[in-house]
């Protein structure tokens, strides 16, 4: 069967066991599709990262492959990969993208309707590639929505609670129901990462 391959763009991953045959195996696959399309692989810009290897198998694969190995945790697709969770350092770069964001803007001239547009396409927007694969943690969402809040009710960074004019929670509810249609994050988040499961038992 072929090796699992997971291809974005121009990326791709290949997944293989850490065997002399499926390593030589790879590297003609690659080899034969460079020659067939054109497209040759760079092996000085490809890495290897073994998963539950011993030396002896990294060693051989290194060889057979000629790529150098990159050890758990990577970033890949700019998501931080490995066996644990994040850690608030791999977090904070989208966080404070969106901080930059938020005073970069001029909200206070804006009418709340506006500012709502700007948190539903901007704001809650960056971190989906992030939740569509990894767990967001919880107080990386509090940051968030503290940061909403703020832009939504007053145009500025953070407001105490006594400036907001209905909970959160109204706030993220469906319009019909008489909330302003935000997304709760932590749900939202649950929902793109059950795709992935939806998927792989089709």
């Amino acid at each position: 069967s072929p090796p699992p391959i997971s291809v974005y763009a121009d990326d791709a991953v290949l997944f293989f066991r850490p065997t002399a045959g499926e390593a030589s195996t790879i590297k003609r696959l690659l080899t034969l599709f460079g020659e067939a399309t054109g497209l040759k692989t760079n092996f000085c810009k490809s890495t290897i990262t073994p998963i539950q290897c011993n030396d002896q198998q990294r060693a051989m694969v290194e060889a057979i492959i000629s790529c150098h190995v990159e050890d758990l945790p990577i970033t890949y697709l700019g998501l931080p990969l490995g066996t644990r969770k994040p850690t608030k350092a791999e977090v904070h770069p989208i966080l404070d993208k969106l901080a930059k964001k938020v005073a970069d803007w001029k909200p206070k001239m804006l009418s709340i309707d506006g500012r709502l547009c700007l948190i539903k396409s901007v704001l809650m927007a960056l971190p989906v590639h992030y939740m569509s694969v990894l767990q967001f943690p919880r107080w990386a969402i509090k940051y968030i929505e503290r940061k909403c809040r703020g832009l939504l009710w007053k145009g500025q960074e953070e407001v105490s609670g006594g400036h907001c004019l209905v909970s959160w929670r109204k706030v993220c509810s469906l319009v019909e129901k008489g909330g302003l249609g935000v997304k709760d994050m932590n749900f939202f988040g649950q929902a793109l990462r059950l795709k992935w499961h939806a998927k792989s038992l089709e």
